[in-house]
């Protein structure tokens, strides 16, 4: 294995958790690079999703954030072969509703995020093959106030770890 292949291993790996995670969460918008903005107001319009209105027909801050956070141990105990973990970073961002007690922003998130965590963990190797193992998806959800907005705010990490991966 080359360097360029390995870090094509890396970039389907990360494809494909974003691939998951867009049909397990089909309203919102699923980036695999942070739009980083100091303008918070400026960074949650990048955040808002055009497949997710309000009862008003405005569109909601919805939007997954994945991105890579690190790699460990490219070499294994066996003779040359790598045997990588990477870990990702997720951010989720949606906007916050008081709503009602059958329908609320708190109910559609939490199941947003159960569906994901859930579609995740029935995707063996994630798809790209009998070469990955993942860990579960953890998140934690908080609200939080940016650029003016309450928003309920989830982060996370995912690992996968590639095995046996030759590297002659």
């Amino acid at each position: 294995m080359t360097p360029a292949q390995y870090a094509q291993v890396g970039a389907d790996v990360s494809a494909a958790i974003v691939a998951r995670l867009a049909l397990a969460a089909p309203l919102a918008l699923v980036l695999d690079r942070d739009p980083v903005n100091l303008d918070e107001v400026q960074w949650l319009a990048a955040l808002k999703s055009t497949a997710d209105e309000d009862e008003n027909g405005d569109t909601r801050t919805h939007a997954w954030i994945v991105t890579f956070a690190a790699t460990d141990e490219p070499q294994s105990n066996k003779i040359k072969s790598i045997e990588p973990i990477f870990r990702f970073n997720f951010e989720l961002f949606y906007t916050h509703d008081f709503g009602t007690t059958i329908d609320n922003s708190e109910q559609r998130i939490r199941a947003e995020v159960l569906r994901t965590q859930f579609m995740i963990a029935q995707t063996p190797h994630l798809g790209i093959g009998a070469v990955s193992t993942h860990r579960q998806l953890r998140m934690r959800l908080r609200l939080a106030r940016l650029g003016g907005e309450v928003i309920h705010r989830g982060t996370g990490t995912l690992e996968a770890e590639i095995q046996s991966q030759y590297v002659g």
